[in-house]
C-alpha cells in the first residue's frame, strides 16, 4: 500500500504477517526502514488511509485485517506519514528514472 499523505512510503504484507515499511527518499537504504511482526494469527488483508487530511490535525492510519475477523487500527509515526518538502516532485522524479 502506498501512502496516502507521504507519496514516497509504501507498506508491504508477507505471507507471515510482516509488514515492511519503505522510504524510497531515504539515501543509501536500499531494503525496508523498518519491519514489524503485527500479531501471531494470520493477517488477511491491511489497508493505509489518512484522516484530517490537509489540516494541522493530519494522521494517516494503518487498518488490518486478521483471519479471525478482528480489526487493528494503527496510527503511523510521523516519519511514515509527514510528507517532506517537494517529496512528490522527488518521488516523480525517482520512479521517471525507473521507466
Amino acid at each position: 500500500c502506498w501512502s496516502p499523505t507521504r507519496p514516497s512510503v509504501f507498506i508491504v504484507l508477507d505471507s507471515t504477517s510482516r509488514l515492511y515499511f519503505f522510504i524510497l527518499l531515504d539515501k543509501g537504504n536500499d531494503g525496508p526502514v523498518q519491519v514489524e511482526h503485527v500479531d501471531s494469527s494470520h493477517v488477511l488483508q491491511m489497508d493505509v488511509g489518512a484522516a484530517n487530511q490537509g489540516t494541522p490535525k493530519q494522521r494517516t492510519n494503518l487498518a488490518v485485517a486478521f483471519q479471525s475477523g478482528h480489526i487493528q487500527v494503527h496510527e503511523l509515526k510521523s516519519k511514515f506519514s509527514e510528507p517532506m518538502s517537494k517529496e512528490v516532485d522527488d518521488i516523480r522524479s525517482v520512479i521517471a528514472s525507473w521507466i
